[in-house]
């Protein structure tokens, strides 16, 4: 993967990563559903990071190698954080885990 080719997918994905919460939110709202935005975020980043990164691939013709298979994966995560930093779920996300108690 070049640096174009990686900074052109985490801009344009994390902007559809951002997009794409807010319409699952929307529908979230509607159905009168609790919900963590963090973990919408976090699934919707997967989502599109995986997909999207996995799209360009085939229609670039890279090759499947291990690395960009790995790479496939770790933009996810880059996706992820991006999306969120937008909002301040960086944070927010960390204040959560260390809030959370295990075993009650």
């Amino acid at each position: 993967m070049t640096i174009e080719l990686f900074l052109t997918l985490v801009t344009v994905l994390s902007a559809v990563t951002s997009l794409f919460t807010e319409v699952v939110k929307k529908f979230c709202e509607g159905l009168d559903v609790e919900y963590s935005a963090n973990v919408i975020a976090g699934v919707c980043a997967v989502c599109v990071g995986l997909i999207g990164t996995t799209t360009s691939y085939i229609f670039l013709g890279i090759e499947f190698s291990t690395g960009n298979v790995v790479c496939v994966f770790l933009m996810a995560v880059v996706i992820w954080i991006g999306a969120m930093t937008g909002y301040d779920k960086v944070k927010q996300l960390i204040n959560q885990i260390s809030e959370l108690k295990v075993g009650d």
